[in-house]
């Protein structure tokens, strides 16, 4: 973080008024970076002309960002100004990067060569940082310093002089020249302006390239020869090449560490003399800290640790270069595997042969293990040190062609091994050229110099490594952290140049000719009005260098046009004039105390910082946090319907495909809602599961398969009713639920928990087979343990993809209870036999029918309490009402209502042995085959063919109507029943009967059914009753177990609403209730309730399955628990088929009557199953403790009951058909 302001001033100087003579104003708008939004705007300009289109208008122009930046070029009227002007630069810039040549430590042996004893920056990742921070709380040891004679200084050889002019500059000169330039650290140093509380100058820049190459000149390239050779015996010669080669490059990494090391000990011993002189009294110098001799003490011992690891680096160069892959499969491994395929072959003992072949295997291990710790160490040892070298491989023309002082014979450089290496070849290359004593010299300018002499590529690579590193942190393209926001800049007073300072700054301005790149270091070069010429002048040599360096020649343009190009480019890269003269008047005494200084750009200290940091990370991780908990969640809910919680689908949930987008399938333990509907009902489910996981008790699970979604009911333009399809479900569910909680809780210790798996198969059951699939894979998953299910429920719906979920789940041998699916041939999913594993607990369609048209042949009549009478007459004529829906491609879907109207039809014209046969209604003429199915069946696929059908019937209406459709249809029909214009329709001559499916319509519009009973009562067979009104009466046998009155506890548990909280709103009645319509169907929850039975009645005992209980005994003697229940396929097969067989032989009295199955039977239906002809419409209000209040109102009434009761009772209706009933007496 940055704290500057634009137009503020500095630290209390004295400040004069006015604004800055124009240099400075000029300096600070060279020195000022561009942001990175600049660059980008200009590079889209281009991008525009370059199609000719206009740029547009604005503030900015192609051109306005130039790297590098014009010289400066200030021009002094004063001559005594020097040192005011130099002082105002440096004062402008603040704290920010700005040099000054000469640097001050090389003034004095700048012309003489010989080096400073300054301290040189460390190279990145210098350990003396981190002790220089614990220094001052820290008692330093005792350093001891070094033998006089074993301190290194300078150089490991001696310095190369210039020769033959006095303008050329040795390598020597020109690297000792930037390493103090580099050292002195910036111009304000010795002056710096105090920082604000909390706040520091920004860090300098590290110059990584640059420290590099300065580490490698100090390399000792005679030692580094002599180590690479490997022959220590004799001496090696003073003059000549390192070898490319690994052991070369080796010897390179660790003359490296020796540089550091002799660095360090140099460092430290300066810092002891200075502590020596001190002391003395000899220096006015402050001596060094306790913390600094401390932190050079342990970068001394740091250093030589490093050292050490030199030969391990050489062991690992030699070994790395013969333990390869290649040589160990020839050598070792495939030896070692014909030894082993011979002993296996000819060896008769069976344990002599698995004893080679595990030999073999470990061996070819330990040989794998060997070479990735080799490789491994190759890598820390070899590659790694080499990294900061990478930089080599941008600086080609250091491997050009090279040339000898007698220019009489061209030496090569050495390549690379291969393209990953080439930077190691480059670094060796560059240590020669280093040390070459003919090639360590150039100059730039002069009267002498020949045409065509350039500098050689090591002065080269020095500047270009300096420009490097500054364009990688001050660039144009780069951003502008770390309150970087100015260019670096290098001011130099012309007058008091020396020649290698000259010599580096015509160098730096060839490169740029040269090279023709962007960088951003601003030179400013301050001279007299009257002295000699400018060092740098405005005109660009443009024939100094005809060609850019990636030009090869090869082309075959005129030099004429290159030329051209060639100076075109040049007027792009470095301008039309190098230069940007100014003339600087002379200064004012009294502007000589005033402060030019800016405020300076400073950054947060470290502890700040980290408060900084530590601040944003709790604020950001607050937010994100809220984030993830609120706002992400709202909005993945908004936007998918498959996220109930959370912003994740659920596992084993998925988005359903087409015109359904709204609706989700599969399979889920509770913790996904697929219909708000169903939203309380699954939740206590999920709630129950958790429960029986939270117990450590063991468990199966049991599959819940059925429509737990209506996609059509989440289009908010349909009315509330809309969803009255997932009222059956919601029942179903219900009883599950109930059944669920009441068996947990009463179970024995030897008995499992249960625990439920709800399975979606979407509207229509669109996904059935995707949806079993899931469930079997699950059953077949042996990792899941006691989730994976051992038996299913449901299959509610008589359609064709019931049927096929039917079969897929069959495949996995799971038993399957059905609840509401009365279709005979439902368990068949194909042509062939019906599936064994499926046991219906409903009446078949042909039992129901049958019974139904007994009923409608010999009538049934009934009194209320009043002794009003409800009949449902004797009928003569009939026809039959039937749901004909095909699927989206137009192919058969429903199974129900079909089947049913025709079993109906045919029981109602034969007769039975005590009433004759009716007739079928007449006005069938001229129907299609899909609006008429024969014998008084009449077909409708929607609302339009259903009100078709229906005026049609009341046009001549028979004595009864048979409904045989979909609860969902109901409303439509018993609507255009009672507006009919057909007097017979519309006063009720014409008697109703339904079949179970408009039990969930029913149960939901009950107060409809009794405004319209005078002339519309409903008569149909429910599967179980809704209510305790299905077990009232005398002499019927039957008990609902105290479901009813459980299930009215429980209805209020989850669905009361509390008036205090305001949650009542429209869907509520004045009690709290949800209106109706909005209620689970209880019928369908006691047939619900006992398909669970069926199964609870039916599980097997907890215990380990007989391949298990053999080794119980060994596992308990080794301290070994048994396995886990349902944790091996072999026990969950095992309790998989005794729940079956149980299942299968089982029988037991639920709410709904006598449940069994026969196996003999085509899909396991039992004959003799109850059905029940209720009555719906007149309101019967019981007064149960004859106290005058009403405590019950009931609008259902069960008029007969047909069927088994228990094992050995029927219902003793007089209209019923005759049922078979088993009795211990003899036949």
């Amino acid at each position: 973080m940055v704290d500057r302001k634009d137009g503020d001033r500095s630290d209390g100087t004295p400040q004069g008024a006015g604004d800055p003579p124009l240099f400075l104003r000029v300096f600070e708008a060279l020195r000022s970076r561009p942001r990175w939004s600049l660059h980008q705007r200009l590079r889209r300009m281009e991008a525009r002309v370059a199609h000719r289109r206009p740029a547009g208008k604005g503030k900015v122009q192609r051109g306005d960002l130039a790297e590098p930046p014009p010289v400066l070029d200030l021009v002094l009227d004063d001559a005594t100004d020097h040192a005011e002007v130099r002082r105002m630069l440096v004062q402008q810039c603040a704290v920010d990067p700005v040099w000054l040549l000469p640097p001050r430590s090389a003034e004095k042996p700048e012309e003489t060569g010989e080096p400073g004893n300054a301290r040189m920056a460390d190279p990145a990742h210098d350990p003396r940082e981190w002790f220089k921070d614990q220094g001052t709380r820290l008692l330093g040891p005792q350093a001891r310093p070094e033998l006089a004679d074993t301190v290194p200084r300078g150089l490991p050889r001696g310095r190369y002089e210039a020769r033959d002019s006095d303008t050329d500059v040795t390598t020597d000169e020109l690297y000792d020249y930037i390493e103090h330039l580099v050292n002195d650290g910036f111009a304000w140093k010795d002056s710096p302006p105090k920082p604000k509380r909390g706040r520091r100058p920004p860090p300098p820049p590290r110059l990584p390239r640059l420290n590099s190459l300065l580490w490698l000149r100090r390399c000792d390239l005679i030692e580094i020869r002599s180590r690479a050779s490997g022959d220590r015996s004799e001496k090696t010669p003073e003059h000549g090449r390192l070898e490319n080669t690994s052991q070369g490059q080796t010897a390179v990494i660790n003359g490296l560490r020796e540089a550091r090391l002799n660095y360090a000990i140099q460092y430290r011993a300066d810092l002891l003399d200075r502590v020596e002189q001190a002391g003395h009294g000899s220096s006015k110098d402050e001596p060094p800290s306790r913390g600094e001799i401390f932190s050079a003490t342990a970068l001394v011992h740091w250093r030589r640790l490093a050292r050490v690891a030199a030969v391990t680096s050489r062991w690992v160069t030699r070994i790395s270069g013969k333990a390869t892959f290649g040589l160990a499969d020839e050598k070792i491994l495939t030896p070692l595997a014909f030894i082993v395929s011979l002993v296996v072959t000819a060896t008769p003992f069976a344990f002599v042969g698995l004893a080679a072949q595990q030999l073999g295997e470990i061996v070819s291990l330990l040989t794998g293990v060997f070479l990735a710790v080799v490789y491994l160490l190759t890598v820390f040892f070899f590659f790694l040190p080499w990294r900061p070298y990478r930089w080599l491989n941008h600086h080609r023309y250091v491997m050009d062609l090279v040339e000898d002082e007698s220019r009489q014979a061209q030496e090569p450089a050495p390549d690379g091994q291969g393209r990953v290496g080439r930077h190691r070849a480059r670094g060796v290359h560059l240590l020669n050229e280093l040390h070459h004593p003919h090639r360590n010299k150039g100059r730039i300018g002069g009267a002498d110099q020949r045409k065509g002499d350039h500098p050689p590529g090591t002065h080269r690579i020095a500047v270009n490594a300096l420009l490097d590193d500054l364009h990688q942190v001050y660039g144009a393209n780069r951003s502008r952290g770390r309150a970087r926001s100015s260019r670096p800049v290098l001011v130099y007073d012309q007058q008091g140049l020396g020649r290698v300072g000259r010599y580096l700054i015509r160098l730096i301005e060839d490169e740029r000719l040269r090279r023709a790149l962007p960088d951003p270091l601003l030179l400013v070069q301050i001279r007299d009005r009257d002295g000699e010429k400018p060092l740098i002048g405005g005109e660009i040599a443009v024939a100094r260098y005809k060609n850019l360096p990636e030009f090869d020649g090869t082309d075959t343009v005129l030099k004429e046009i290159r030329g051209w190009h060639r100076e075109r480019h040049l007027s792009g890269a470095l301008g039309a004039r190098r230069t940007l003269t100014l003339h600087v008047a002379e200064r004012p005494p009294e502007s000589r105390e005033r402060s030019w200084r800016t405020e300076p750009t400073w950054v947060m200290t470290r502890p700040v910082k980290a408060a900084a940091v530590s601040t944003g990370a709790v604020a950001v991780t607050g937010f994100l946090v809220l984030a993830g908990l609120v706002l992400i969640p709202e909005q993945a809910q908004a936007l998918h319907p498959c996220i109930d919680e959370g912003a994740w689908v659920p596992q084993g949930i998925t988005r359903a495909e087409g015109k359904n987008r709204k609706e989700c399938y599969g399979v889920t333990f509770g913790d996904f809602v697929f219909d708000e509907r169903l939203r309380e009902v699954i939740e206590l489910i999920e709630e129950q599961n958790k429960a029986v996981v939270a117990s450590g008790e063991p468990y199966v699970t049991i599959a819940y398969v059925g429509e737990l979604s209506d996609a059509r009911s989440k289009d908010s333009s349909r009315a509330q009713n809309d969803d009255s399809g997932l009222a059956g479900v919601q029942g179903e569910l219900l009883g599950l639920a109930y059944r669920q909680d009441l068996y947990n809780k009463n179970s024995g210790e030897e008995e499992p928990d249960i625990k439920i798996l709800l399975g979606n198969v979407g509207e229509d059951w669109a996904y059935s087979e995707e949806t079993a699939k899931e469930i079997v894979d699950m059953a077949e998953d042996e990792s899941l343990a006691m989730d994976r299910p051992v038996a299913a429920i449901g299959f509610g719906h008589s359609v064709v993809n019931n049927s096929l979920a039917i079969g897929e789940i069959g495949k996995a041998s799971l038993t399957m209870v059905g609840t509401t699916a009365t279709f005979d041939d439902v368990a068949r999913p194909e042509a062939g036999e019906h599936s064994r594993f499926f046991f219906p607990v409903a009446p078949s369609n042909s039992r129901i029918a049958a019974q139904a048209a007994k009923w409608a042949l010999a009538g049934v009549s009934w009194t209320g309490h009043e002794g009003e009478e409800y009949d449902l007459p004797p009928s003569t004529t009939a026809v039959a009402l039937a749901d004909a829906e095909t699927n989206t491609r137009g192919k058969e879907h429903e199974q129900y209502g079909r089947h049913l109207a025709q079993e109906f039809m045919e029981a109602f014209v034969q007769g039975n042995e005590e009433e004759e046969g009716g007739d079928a209604w007449h006005g069938t003429a001229d129907l299609d085959s899909d609006e008429y199915a024969g014998q008084g069946v009449l077909l409708y696929q929607d609302r339009k063919t259903l009100s078709a059908q229906l005026e049609r019937i009341c046009d001549d209406p028979p004595d009864l109507i048979y409904y045989a459709g979909r609860s969902e249809d109901f409303s439509d029909f018993y609507k255009a029943l009672r507006i009919s214009p057909v007097k017979k329709c519309s006063k009720g001559d014409v008697a109703i009967l339904g079949g179970d499916d408009i039990s969930k319509f029913l149960s939901d519009s009950e107060k409809l059914i009794e405004n319209n009973s005078e002339h519309h009562p409903v008569f149909y067979t429910p599967l179980a009753p809704s209510g305790p009104w299905g077990v009232d009466g005398d002499g019927s046998g039957s008990s609902d177990q105290g479901f009813y009155d459980d299930m009215g506890d429980l209805l209020i548990d989850l669905y009361m609403k509390d008036k205090k909280e305001g949650d009542v709103d429209e869907k509520t009645d004045d009690s709290g209730m949800p209106l109706a319509n909005r209620l689970p169907s209880i019928a369908h929850a006691a047939i619900g309730n006992d398909a669970l039975l069926a199964i609870t009645e039916a599980l097997p005992e907890v215990g380990p399955a007989k391949e298990q209980t053999e080794n119980d005994g060994l596992l308990r003697r080794f301290g070994l628990d048994p396995v886990p229940f349902l944790h091996t396929d072999e026990d969950y097969e095992e309790k998989r088929d005794e729940l079956y067989a149980q299942v299968k032989t089982g029988g037991f009295t639920g709410v709904s009557g006598y449940i069994a199955f026969d196996a003999d039977n085509d899909g396991n239906w039992l004959g003799d199953r109850m059905v029940q002809l209720a009555l719906v419409g007149p309101r019967l209000s019981i007064d149960s403790d004859e106290t005058g209040e009403i405590d019950e109102v009931r609008r259902q009434h069960v008029l007969q009951r047909c069927g088994l009761s228990s094992v050995e009772d029927g219902e003793p209706g007089e209209e019923c058909l005759e049922v078979g009933v088993e009795t211990d007496e003899d036949p």
